[in-house]
């Protein structure tokens, strides 16, 4: 009995990995800048990965419906920095939370129409004017 309690969470999990490679929550639309590599992670709930580049930033990333919304207008007095943007008819906040001890802040991007949350540590402007150009790219799949 164990070993098929064991093989059915494996078999869901494994099913449910494959689901989400194939609906990737339309990641792929973003336009990655040169060196950066998109990576898939597996999620129970909710699609994660990465966007990153050796001696660069990484971009870690969470969407669906659990994933919530790292950023949004109810949190924006615990950040240092809130906006939202309108981009295709459909709201995106962005924040900068407070600077940690070493001095670097998290930057964090919601696009709520579908809960995608992306966020990476930054220590300069041009690390985020990076992470920002290829983030705003993102294109969440339209609703039908």
């Amino acid at each position: 009995m164990r070993k098929f309690i064991f093989g059915a969470i494996f078999f869901a999990l494994a099913a449910n990995h494959s689901l989400a490679e194939q609906n990737d929550c339309n990641i792929s639309s973003i336009k990655l800048l040169e060196g950066y590599a998109l990576k898939h992670e597996r999620g129970i709930d909710s699609y994660p990965g990465s966007i990153a580049k050796q001696d660069g930033l990484t971009i870690d990333f969470d969407i669906g419906r659990m994933a919530g919304s790292a950023a949004s207008p109810q949190k924006k007095n615990q950040f240092a920095w809130f906006q939202t943007l309108v981009i295709d008819d459909k709201p995106v906040c962005l924040a900068m939370t407070k600077p940690d001890e070493k001095g670097s802040f998290t930057l964090l991007v919601t696009f709520s129409a579908n809960s995608a949350n992306f966020s990476t540590k930054v220590l300069t402007p041009s690390a985020i004017g990076e992470a920002l150009t290829m983030i705003l790219t993102y294109r969440p799949p339209s609703s039908k």
